[in-house]
């Protein structure tokens, strides 16, 4: 098996492990998504549908974020099922050492990581947008952005206008203009700061609300109120730049942006050295799973080895020196098929520790004797006789032919009488009774 080979192989048992264990991680998230949404179904026109839809899109952001612990997982069971099944074990018996192990998953992981950092860069940001916004809009409240006088929703009949929202849960300055059902200006709402309280309730503080009434604007202020809206902490996601779903190259042109307004940007510069090193977590993860691998080879295991030019019966080839991955090979370590003792070759042979290393199999297992397999034709059957199975022998090489003359053995029955000249013997093909 040469290195390209080798290589592929356990490529391939790695990467069907880890696609399988994300697999299985998505499947349950997506259940507890489903669950979740669920509390909202029927709001405006958010149906089974758009929850479908929202926990699809949501997928994405998942298997990004699961990644490294699938990596790990699925690399444990790989590396674990090579080593139970003595393939990794025959692998380092060909000549395989730690570096090159650790260089062949060095090429998986490469893979794994490139593949983290698309979804990271692409794929999940875009699916978490599509996702806002199907939920949003499913729920009457759209979206505009990019104003020089902050973010910009509407929620059915109220136009809402924030000032300054670093987290989705607290607004500062918000302005909520509030129209009646002909689209007329009823009601303007200065807000100095908003928590969400949850179940779609905002609690207000410091509250200056100006109604316009058919006599005039009155002015009322309040020290608290009660705020109920579609609007919810993870709809403001979208907008309120949340670090963990942008791209690194949307993190830097932000951080670029609070910089020139002299604003904070240490959450968002740490978000984007996340974002730059997270895709290393899966080089880091597999270089943990490899030594699993070597655990399970105990240290002094003793096993059947076969060095170059021996006979392997159950395959019935001839071993010869190769070269594996620039390492030269002197035999292999054998399984019982190769033995020929039984079909079974889920793993090589285990002898206990008291099995003399260095010895022979043959005479530790009692499987020493000579044993001569004869197999002669029909009309042949004076072969089986010692004599001819001696001739036999000796012309094949083992060993020297006696040719010894018979001596005659003294009979114990009594000699046979002669035979009347008038009686004849006749063999025929009818049976016959009858004398002549």
């Amino acid at each position: 098996m040469t290195g390209t080979t080798l290589d592929r192989y356990v490529a391939r048992q790695i990467y069907f492990s880890v696609g399988f264990v994300l697999f299985a991680f998505l499947a349950l998230f997506a259940f507890f998504d489903l669950v979740g949404e669920l509390n909202d179904l029927g709001r405006g026109n958010y149906q089974l549908r758009q929850v479908i839809g929202y926990v699809l899109l949501s997928l994405p952001t998942h298997a990004y974020e699961l990644l490294p612990i699938a990596v790990l997982i699925g690399a444990l069971y790989a590396l674990s099922q090579l080593a139970a099944n003595s393939e990794f074990t025959v692998m380092r018996a060909s000549g395989m050492s730690r570096a090159q192990a650790s260089r062949m998953l060095l090429k998986v992981g490469l893979v794994v990581a490139v593949a983290t950092l698309a979804i990271g860069e692409w794929i999940a940001p875009a699916a978490e947008a599509a996702a806002e916004k199907l939920r949003m809009r499913s729920m009457s409240a759209l979206i505009a952005q990019g104003l020089g006088s902050g973010l910009w929703l509407k929620d059915e009949n109220a136009f809402i206008n924030v000032r300054v929202a670093r987290r989705s849960n607290e607004l500062t300055r918000v302005l909520i203009y509030q129209f009646d059902r002909d689209f007329r200006l009823d009601t303007v709402s200065s807000v100095r700061e908003a928590r969400y309280a949850g179940d779609g309730r905002w609690t207000l503080h410091d509250v200056a609300r100006t109604r316009f009434t058919p006599q005039g604007p009155r002015l009322e202020r309040l020290a608290t109120g009660e705020w109920r809206t579609a609007v919810r902490p993870e709809l403001l996601d979208l907008l309120i730049v949340r670090p963990e779903r942008m791209s690194a190259w949307r993190l830097y042109n932000y951080i670029e942006h609070l910089e020139e307004n002299r604003q904070k940007t240490e959450r968002y510069a740490i978000a984007m050295w996340k974002k730059l090193l997270y895709p290393v977590a899966v080089l880091v993860m597999l270089a943990l799973a490899l030594p699993f691998a070597y655990m399970h080879s105990r240290a002094g295991m003793i096993g059947v080895f076969a060095p170059a030019g021996t006979h392997i019966p159950g395959t019935g080839i001839n071993l010869e020196k190769g070269v594996i991955r620039g390492v030269e090979s002197h035999g292999m370590l054998l399984s019982e098929r190769e033995l020929g003792l039984s079909d079974d070759h889920d793993g090589i042979v285990e002898l206990p520790e008291s099995a003399p290393v260095g010895g022979s199999y043959a005479s530790y297992a009692g499987l020493d004797e000579i044993v001569f397999d004869i197999s002669v034709t029909t009309n042949r059957s004076d072969a089986l006789g010692v004599s001819g199975i001696a001739r036999d022998l000796a012309a094949g090489g083992l060993g020297t032919y006696s040719d010894r003359p018979a001596e005659p053995v003294a009979g114990r029955y009594s000699p046979m009488e002669s035979v009347p000249e008038h009686v004849t013997l006749m063999i025929t093909s009818e049976p016959s009774h009858g004398r002549e």
